[in-house]
């Protein structure tokens, strides 16, 4: 930058801030708020709240978080804002404050900072966390997507222990690679979803557009699918899959066909023991009545699943 205004000074302008009147004392009551300590403890300046704002949203967030509209309105409007700010002075007194509901700081307008203040935190909070927020939808969609509870603390264990039993037996190069990424236990959760998305829609999730995100979850139910479906078919084939699964698959005899494979590791046994006990009950007192309307159940319920995933 600085070669560049040696060469051409004239693309440059300087521009000379004063804050006084109304504009000072709410200035300096919104630093004060926002909790941002003044370079010149005896002076404030208009750079020691537009520096930390350029600086969050150009180099702290991530490209998603400044491109995603999962956001509110404010968040929206007061990221545009710090985006397409060009002039200080109406950036801090004017923009901040339209972007967030209120009027320009002035004697006209907005003399009081508090509900400025509190409107930017909120703001500045969803920014921040957006990225965040998208990991922890992508993780909850992983766990769904495999039927693993989404509030069990072992899930992701779970998850890919089962990868790692398939992936010693696949060769198909493309469901091999998804379910590798599963199975690595070496890197921590959120670099864990990363790297899944990032192999599902062949883009860094930091860059993602929100298109992006309705393509993983499409990409997902395509994998997971295959995943299971693979997983269905060796059931019996590992001593540690059999002990902890069972296939289930019901035909008719018009040929129609329902069939899933029920995985209890890492379920509550407090909550299948006592209805395992109830349906025994049923079993043994209606006999083969009783086993065909356990039949019947089991089919309305995986039927109904099917239609679902459909």
């Amino acid at each position: 930058m600085f070669l560049r205004l040696m060469k051409e000074p004239q693309a440059f302008h300087l521009q000379y801030c004063e804050i006084e009147g109304i504009r000072a004392d709410v200035f300096t009551k919104l630093l004060r708020l926002l909790k941002i300590a003044p370079r010149d403890a005896a002076k404030t300046d208009l750079i020691d709240l537009v520096r930390p704002l350029t600086i969050f949203i150009s180099r702290e967030v991530p490209e998603y978080s400044r491109r995603t509209n999962t956001l509110s309105s404010t968040a929206v409007a007061l990221r545009r804002a710090l985006l397409a700010a060009r002039d200080p002075v109406r950036l801090v007194f004017t923009m901040l404050p339209e972007s967030c509901g209120l009027p320009p700081i002035g004697d006209d307008g907005l003399t009081a900072p508090d509900e400025l203040a509190s409107r930017l935190r909120r703001a500045l909070h969803e920014i921040q966390t957006a990225y965040p927020s998208l990991i922890h939808r992508l993780e909850m969609a992983i766990f769904a997507a495999f039927d693993v509870g989404k509030t069990n603390s072992s899930a992701r264990g779970i998850i890919t222990g089962r990868a790692a039993q398939l992936s010693t037996v696949l060769s198909e190069p493309v469901l091999k690679a998804f379910v590798l990424r599963v199975a690595d236990t070496g890197l921590d959760d959120r670099a864990w979803v990363e790297s899944i998305a990032n192999l599902l829609t062949r883009k860094s999730c930091e860059r993602w557009l929100d298109t992006d995100e309705v393509e993983f979850h499409h990409q997902l139910e395509i994998a997971a699918g295959r995943f299971k479906r693979t997983e269905l078919a060796r059931i019996g084939t590992s001593k540690r899959l059999n002990g902890h699964a069972c296939r289930i698959s019901l035909t008719k005899s018009d040929g129609n066909e329902v069939g899933d494979l029920i995985n209890w590791e890492g379920m509550d046994e407090s909550k299948i023991g006592p209805v395992e006990g109830q349906i025994q009950e049923i079993l043994a007192a209606h006999g083969r009545h009783g086993l065909a309307a356990a039949l019947r159940a089991i089919w309305n319920q995986l039927d109904t699943s099917d239609k679902v995933k459909q």
